[in-house]
């Protein structure tokens, strides 16, 4: 390999180091939800928890319930407080309180936070220079 290439790998290489360590930091957000005039805490998903998040189910409405619920600790804790006092059965009842607009909404957030969503950098180029 000639030097030039392996100064281009050497520069490559280290942006692909720093973006691979900056995914193992947990991303959070907190997300307002109007209709219920409070505040949830999400985070961003891992790759691995995404597809599980999908192939919870084969129903895509129960797999944005587990979705949210996995990602918001505030729905765990609050799942499991109205579970102990009877209020829900199953933990992914608390999701119900939320509109479908805003379940939407809150999943597209958890999604784009975990970088699966959102503006794309690949660009197509004309001519590739070999």
């Amino acid at each position: 390999m000639d030097r030039e290439k392996v100064i281009n790998f050497q520069a490559f290489a280290k942006k692909a180091a720093q973006k691979i360590e900056a995914k193992k930091k947990m991303k959070w957000k907190s997300l307002y939800i109007g209709d219920l005039e409070e505040t949830i805490e999400i985070r961003a998903l891992t790759d691995q928890e995404i597809s599980d998040c999908y192939e919870y189910s084969d129903d895509d409405y129960i797999n944005d319930k587990y979705t949210m619920y996995y990602a918001s600790p505030t729905l765990q804790e609050l799942a499991k407080y109205m579970k102990q006092e009877g209020m829900i059965e199953n933990h992914l009842e608390v999701c119900d309180s939320i509109s479908k607009v805003d379940r939407n909404k809150i999943v597209s957030e958890i999604l784009t936070l975990s970088g699966a969503l959102g503006e794309s950098t690949v660009k197509e180029l004309d001519e590739v220079k070999k």
